[in-house]
């Protein structure tokens, strides 16, 4: 599985984009809140299948070396969440599971 984060400049880009009021804003920030609704329900069932990759390593002939691949795998998930997570945050601190 691949995923590709994305950098620090597409989130300014929208931060800027809102904070100009650009015509796009409402829309930019609607998508946003979807995303936020879609990332709630399905971070725990990437969670699951993450933890049912690392489980079937039990039976791999190297384990060791199927959990790596298996965390490697699943590590651009883990960025791509945090930094929408950050980026959430920062576009609305007071949101749950922001730093205040």
């Amino acid at each position: 599985m691949r995923c590709k984060a994305y950098s620090g400049t597409a989130i300014a880009a929208i931060g800027a984009a809102l904070s100009a009021g650009c015509g796009a804003g409402a829309q930019v920030a609607a998508g946003l809140e979807g995303a936020r609704d879609v990332i709630a329900v399905a971070e725990p069932c990437l969670v699951a299948a993450k933890e049912r990759d690392l489980a079937s390593c039990a039976n791999a002939p190297n384990v060791a070396l199927c959990e790596s691949q298996a965390q490697a795998a699943w590590e651009p998930i883990a960025v791509a969440l945090d930094a929408f997570h950050a980026a959430w945050c920062s576009l609305s601190p007071s949101s749950e599971g922001c730093a205040k």
